[in-house]
């Protein structure tokens, strides 16, 4: 060997310093890129799982209030039915004819009162509680009950219904002294302000009085049509609707109408019952099952869509995917989650336009960077 190679052999240090800078660079191309999609997406998943668990846990608890709440439709059976029972006297003012009602099977007074810890003053004669029955409509918000009281021919019956709307106008009760068919038309006083409207049929026509029976064969609720003297009035926020046919004096009924009217304790019991909310609530929990369903498979389809592309491509995917479907949809989600557990669809909305901006806005930025930024090797 010639000397002058021994001496490069020996001369390792240029050498050394170039296997380090290669070692360097190699480590610096070869170092795995920190990957951040797959915890976001567990993340964005993960959340909608728990608006999942949550909203199954706020609607239980909301079903959960509604029927320690309302216990006043929970004594009865929903059947089929048809029709409403109304004033034709007031019907221009109350609206009560244009409801369109759910129906439940009447049940016995007593039991109806046991349950509710209703309390009616006690019935005059030749009438009893043992055979008086109870039954219930629905417009979607407001419950009416209808108490009917029978012997043989005779007898009286009392409908309460909630209402929003004082229908007693004064200027048409000032001229009020006989029905469209000529029958007297008397005005009792209930307490010092509130009229109580008696029609009494002093001809031989009358106005169609009407009020719900119940078919046992047909297992379905109807409307009677007959003719009965009639008491109307609305106080402490319900319509109190009387049709009566009984011998003897009818100022007997007129007092105990007032009696009942005054004494119960029906409004405490809760005469409002949102049928049409719990549908509501019922139709918005399967949206959302619906609309996480779609949030979910929008992030799948998106992360097999992505899987071994490059960066750029990538980023335009997750924009577009976050601006499309994470962005509303996640939302929304959490928005009726808090409107279910508020209470308030207000609420609910305003969660919404906090959430989806900025969600939005990632997305864009995300878009931009991958139609903008060149890929590097």
């Amino acid at each position: 060997m010639r000397p002058y190679k021994l001496k490069e052999l020996r001369q390792t240090k240029q050498h050394e310093e170039a296997i380090i800078r290669r070692v360097k660079q190699n480590l610096s191309q070869n170092r795995p890129k920190r990957r951040i999609l797959a915890p976001v997406l567990a993340a964005v998943v993960t959340a909608a799982a728990l608006v999942f668990v949550f909203l199954q846990y706020s609607g239980g608890t909301v079903r959960e209030q509604s029927a320690r709440g309302y216990t006043i439709l929970h004594v009865f059976e929903q059947v089929d039915g048809n029709g409403a029972a109304y004033s034709e006297l007031f019907k221009e003012f109350d609206h009560q004819d244009l409801r369109r009602l759910k129906y439940f099977k009447p049940v016995p007074l007593t039991e109806f009162l046991n349950a509710n810890n209703a309390m009616i003053p006690d019935i005059i004669e030749p009438f009893n509680k043992s055979n008086a029955e109870v039954l219930a409509v629905n417009d979607g918000m407001q419950t009416e009950l209808q108490f009917s009281f029978r012997n043989g021919e005779e007898y009286m019956v009392i409908s309460v219904a909630k209402h929003f709307m004082n229908s007693l106008y004064p200027d048409f009760l000032a001229d009020l002294t006989e029905d469209a068919v000529g029958n007297r038309v008397e005005q009792e006083m209930l307490d010092e302000t509130t009229p109580l409207i008696h029609q009494i049929r002093t001809t031989n026509s009358a106005l169609a009085y009407r009020y719900f029976t119940f078919d046992d064969e047909k297992n379905e609720m109807n409307v009677t049509q007959t003719t009965a003297n009639e008491l109307y009035t609305y106080y402490n926020g319900a319509i109190y609707h009387v049709g009566y046919n009984i011998e003897g004096n009818h100022e007997e009924v007129v007092s105990y109408v007032k009696e009942f009217i005054l004494q119960n304790n029906l409004q405490e019991v809760g005469l409002e019952h949102n049928l049409m909310g719990e549908q509501e609530h019922a139709k918005g929990g399967k949206s959302m099952l619906m609309g996480a369903a779609i949030l979910i498979g929008g992030l799948i389809f998106a992360a097999v869509l992505t899987k071994g592309i490059g960066k750029r491509k990538k980023r335009i995917i997750w924009g577009i995917t976050t601006m499309l479907v994470i962005a509303p949809l996640l939302s929304w989600l959490i928005g009726m989650s808090y409107a279910i557990y508020e209470g308030d669809g207000f609420a609910g909305i305003g969660v919404m336009l906090i959430l989806l901006p900025p969600l939005f806005l990632a997305g864009l930025v995300i878009l931009l960077i991958g139609i903008f930024k060149k890929e590097t090797n």
